[in-house]
């Protein structure tokens, strides 16, 4: 047999060495992966949360307008104070409309800053909450458009079909805001409990790297 020479035992040391630190790299670069993988995941969960809150203020917001625009109801339609209740009113049925439709289906939404993000897909429980908001949403929503067709036009009597709204505005809005307040809720807690999860995994990856250097 031949007896191992200093040259093939440096080799060896030197092919482990590199195989060692190979390893470690491994280690660090898949952390790094799974930081930048998560940084997004939470960025999402952010704006799925801030998304949810704002349709339930808007969801407030519509109904106190349109308590507003029946109280007010024989103003001039062209008034500074009807313009802007109109406006905010449609803008935010379409927001609520579009918003909603992405919670279920897990969408794309844009941001008030212009960004556009697609929505993870809520679990079961906050499933049943959008769904929900939007079976009662569905029953209010097309009351709103019929009024707002011919809000502003004093040509057309519109006090039927915004009666029509609020009517409906009554018996939906406690169903829709509690549903919208529950949603919320979860949406919030799922992504507490998926920070803390990776926060764990983090924790963990440091920990395996640093014992892997050490050994």
């Amino acid at each position: 047999e031949k007896m191992a020479t200093p040259h093939n035992i440096d080799n060896k040391r030197y092919r482990s060495l590199i195989i060692s630190i190979a390893l470690f790299l491994s280690l660090i670069g898949a952390l790094l992966a799974f930081t930048f993988y998560t940084s997004s995941l939470l960025e999402r969960n952010t704006v799925l949360i801030d998304r949810t809150n704002q349709v339930a203020n808007s969801a407030q917001a519509v109904i106190k307008d349109l308590f507003d625009l029946d109280n007010s109801y024989g103003e001039d339609t062209n008034s500074p104070h009807i313009q802007r209740v109109l406006e905010r009113l449609e803008q935010d049925t379409a927001l609520i409309t579009s918003s909603i439709a992405a919670l279920e289906q897990g969408g794309t939404i844009t941001s008030v800053d212009g960004k556009s993000y697609d929505l993870p897909k809520v679990n079961r429980q906050s499933q049943i909450k959008v769904t929900e908001a939007n079976n009662e949403w569905r029953l209010l929503e097309p009351k709103i458009q019929a009024y707002l067709k011919d809000a502003d036009n004093v040509m057309v009597d519109s006090s039927d079909n915004l009666t029509q709204a609020v009517e409906q505005a009554k018996t939906s809005s406690l169903f829709i805001n509690e549903s919208l307040d529950q949603l919320t809720d979860e949406v919030f807690i799922n992504a507490e409990r998926q920070a803390d999860t990776i926060r764990l995994i983090q924790i963990l990856g440091v920990a395996a790297i640093f014992a892997y250097f050490l050994i």
